[in-house]
């Protein structure tokens, strides 16, 4: 796995991120903020 060096604190960290471009939506438009959170903390 490809990682990266935080040059602030020197921690590695992969180099695989977490995309939102599918986080959830509501009816009408817009994202639904809490369960997008949720889903971005279980990643």
């Amino acid at each position: 796995m490809q990682e990266r060096i935080n040059i602030k604190n020197g921690q590695r960290l992969s180099a695989l991120g977490f995309g939102c471009m599918r986080l959830p939506t509501k009816v009408g438009g817009g994202f639904d903020e809490p369960r997008a959170v949720s889903m971005i903390r279980d990643a």
